[in-house]
């Protein structure tokens, strides 16, 4: 791993607070360790749970009829159609609330790095633009981008309508 300052404000940093998903805990861990910053671990910064999908590649899952048309229905409306066996986007948005909420207020005043997934860092953005909640898939993250937030309780996610 590469630890090399991406944006002028990573001297900044104050705290780290991390999914405990290897692909991003171990990244922190060696962050944190490096810039001599305390690490906080926090469970609901998880991706979204796929269920049945975790673990699959998108091609395996195009690979089956079944599979494809529930990929497909997910896409065209996952908060109606979540992954099978899988989390709800309105639960994984109230766990998401919840981790930001917490960081707000356990961290007041600080520059906090939060190190997470696409799925929860597009759903924190979505929220912070007034997005409608169907643009929620449409919003890009690209992998190891830093995005910043201001410190504000997140406002609710749009309706559709």
């Amino acid at each position: 791993t590469h630890l090399h300052p991406t944006h002028p404000e990573t001297d900044a940093w104050q705290t780290i607070i991390s999914s405990p998903l290897i692909r991003c805990a171990a990244f922190a861990r060696e962050l944190a360790q490096a810039r001599g910053l305390p690490l906080h671990v926090d469970d609901r910064l998880s991706e979204l749970d796929f269920g049945a999908w975790e673990g699959r590649r998108l091609d395996e899952l195009m690979q089956d009829a079944e599979d494809k048309e529930t990929l497909r229905r997910f896409w065209e409306n996952p908060w109606q159609q979540p992954p099978p066996q899988g989390e709800t986007l309105t639960a994984f948005e109230s766990r998401i609330r919840a981790a930001w909420q917490s960081l707000l207020t356990q961290h007041a005043g600080q520059r906090v790095l939060v190190i997470t997934h696409g799925g929860v860092i597009r759903l924190l953005l979505c929220a912070a633009r007034g997005l409608p909640r169907h643009q929620l898939l449409q919003i890009e993250v690209a992998n190891a981008s830093l995005h910043t937030l201001a410190a504000h309780p997140l406002p609710s996610l749009c309706d559709d309508e």
